[in-house]
């Protein structure tokens, strides 16, 4: 299913984030993550919710989605990756240009 195994290092990392701080989160993936999210919640349960989002040159929809005090992650593949995709080598240029009142990492 998952084509990166260092995905599940960072997933994990996340959710402890999200339940240590007692904040909920909003996954925008690809729909074949949402089980994944599904299972993970049910072992351990957070409050989260799934937005399917594949379209990579339309990360500016995000905008709407998040809040000035939200945290934005982005977990991203490493260039000549199977799962890495042009768009993704534009996100920190994004960032700074559209993101810059929110905080992400």
């Amino acid at each position: 299913m998952l084509k990166e195994s260092g995905f599940y290092y960072w997933l994990s990392n996340l959710w402890t984030l999200a339940k240590n701080c007692g904040g909920g989160v909003k996954f925008f993936a690809a729909a074949e993550l949402a089980p994944v999210f599904k299972t993970l919640n049910e072992l351990n349960p957070i409050s989260y919710s799934f937005s399917e989002f594949t379209r990579w040159e339309d990360l500016l929809v995000l905008g709407r989605e998040v809040g000035p005090d939200d945290l934005l992650t982005f977990v991203l593949s490493r260039k000549g990756r199977i799962s890495h995709n042009a768009h993704m080598d534009k996100i920190f240029s994004y960032l700074d240009k559209y993101f810059r009142q929110n905080n992400f990492c």
